[in-house]
């Protein structure tokens, strides 16, 4: 017996295969409209974070704004499957911030960029640091020539570092590396923040009257007063000392009693029960130096982290990453590090957990 054909047809059909997107075609246009999309000021906040302190985000998720830039740079595509090409654009992004973070260390590498320089806030400053505006006159030859070969390899790469240069989450402003045997070093990646330097002209006159009436003071200081002789007898300006009081007279001390035989017995006997103290030998004075040597470098190395801790605070807060709450929140934390009850504490009294003020370490849009 046979069975009646299916004549019910399939109320689904399969989405046609999306090409593929040429990014690299007519001298990377395609990846320069995409990082134009993501300038835009409805989307920058999103990749790039607030441009000014005072800014407010947009709102909108990562994977809306994807959808908007994909449907502006491939509306033909964007009709097809607007899912597909929006997860498109989000791997895209993350594959040009990744290559860029990637040759950008070029920049600070050891023989490359590193150099020895004591940095006044303290750590290791680099032999060069270029701006996000890319190299000027200031700039070394071998850093220009590194430069040169970055964008020789991605073409797009000064357009990268002026958008993602500066960014703290994607190039730190200072590094502690883990300990080794010269201890722990501290590299600034970015250029530490100097404070401008005030022109003489500036400066109310009055203070400049000041200060080198100051100095005049401490190169010729006033001298002693003049002393006067008369008749063989010499006579200074100087004020009579009184004579010294005169105290009662002692009372006689009282003979002390006489201890007790019974009491002198027991003391002897609890004398001879203790034991007598070890000598200490060399060994021991040894052990006793390296444990004070130990110490002493657990000490310096917590005062180093803690005071790298607070130049790299207070960088990011000029850098506008922190308000001024949440900056003297972080500075709280160093300085009451073994308190987790005082901490506690002072997250109650704030209102919120320290946890949400701290900014994403990865600026890429990512999956929802």
């Amino acid at each position: 017996m046979s069975t009646p054909p299916n004549n019910a047809t399939s109320t689904t059909t399969a989405k046609p295969k999306l090409p593929e997107i040429n990014w690299t075609a007519n001298h990377y246009e395609m990846l320069h409209k995409l990082l134009t999309e993501t300038e835009k000021p409805e989307n920058r906040s999103v990749f790039y974070g607030k441009e000014n302190k005072d800014d407010n985000t947009s709102g909108d998720s990562k994977n809306k704004v994807c959808k908007r830039i994909a449907e502006a740079i491939v509306p033909e595509l964007f009709v097809q499957n607007p899912t597909a090409i929006a997860k498109r654009i989000t791997t895209k992004i993350k594959n040009v911030y990744s290559t860029y973070k990637e040759l950008s260390m070029r920049l600070r590498k050891t023989g490359e960029g590193l150099g020895g320089q004591d940095s006044g806030l303290g750590g290791t400053q680099l032999d060069f640091y270029i701006s996000a505006d890319g190299p000027d006159d200031t700039t070394p030859v071998e850093a220009r020539n590194i430069w040169d070969q970055l964008v020789a390899e991605l073409p797009v790469f000064p357009r990268l570092h002026r958008l993602l240069g500066a960014r703290p989450n994607v190039v730190p402003i200072v590094v502690t590396t883990p300990m080794g045997p010269n201890g722990q070093e501290t590299i600034w990646h970015q250029r530490p923040y100097c404070p401008p330097v005030i022109n003489d002209e500036n400066i109310d006159p009055v203070l400049h009257e000041e200060q080198a009436r100051q100095e005049q003071l401490n190169v010729n200081p006033p001298s002693p007063p003049r002393t006067t002789s008369a008749f063989g007898t010499v006579t200074t300006n100087t004020i009579p000392t009184p004579p010294p009081s005169t105290l009662p007279p002692a009372t006689p001390a009282t003979r002390a009693p006489k201890p007790s035989s019974g009491i002198a017995k027991a003391f002897q006997k609890a004398s001879s029960t203790i034991p007598q103290k070890r000598n200490h030998t060399a060994v021991d004075q040894l052990v006793d130096v390296q444990r004070d040597a130990v110490n002493m470098m657990h000490q310096n190395n917590m005062m180093k982290n803690a005071n790298d801790t607070r130049a790299q605070l207070l960088a990011e807060y000029q850098a506008g990453i922190w308000t001024v709450a949440q900056y003297k929140r972080q500075l709280r934390k160093l300085i009451v590090p073994h308190h987790p009850a005082k901490i506690r504490r002072v997250e109650s009294v704030s209102g919120s957990s320290d946890t949400d003020d701290i900014p994403s370490s990865d600026p890429v849009v990512e999956d929802e």
